[in-house]
């Protein structure tokens, strides 16, 4: 099973609200999202996972996409954690900062807003 991190761009077409587990209840505007998640045990069966609609919940990124469309996949497969630690690091660095000018934080595990659909 390959190692390895990948991002997600997650069309919303519409503002909702959605109840994410125990966290609470959040409003997602409409528009494009980036989903940054890390495998460790298979990335080609979590990108599948994550591209299913039929699914349980498991991650937060599940609630949105019972509302949303995955539109593209980047991903970096590695099969040592150091190694794919060092990818992250090195491959992500410019568009951390890119974000980071426009005002946006990124966070492993977390969805941001990246701009609205046009």
């Amino acid at each position: 099973m390959q190692k390895g991190i990948y991002q997600l761009l997650i069309c919303l077409p519409e503002s909702v609200h959605i109840q994410i587990g125990k966290r609470g209840r959040y409003r997602f505007p409409k528009g494009y999202y980036i989903y940054t998640g890390s495998a460790k045990n298979g990335l080609r069966g979590r990108i599948k996972r994550h591209l299913r609609k039929e699914k349980k919940h498991f991650w937060h990124i599940d609630y949105l996409l019972d509302h949303a469309s995955v539109k593209a996949v980047l991903s970096f497969a590695n099969e040592r954690k150091d190694e794919t630690e060092k990818i992250a690091a090195a491959d992500f660095e410019k568009v951390l900062r890119e974000y980071a000018e426009r005002g946006f934080d990124l966070i492993v595990g977390d969805a941001f807003l990246a701009g609205e659909e046009p």
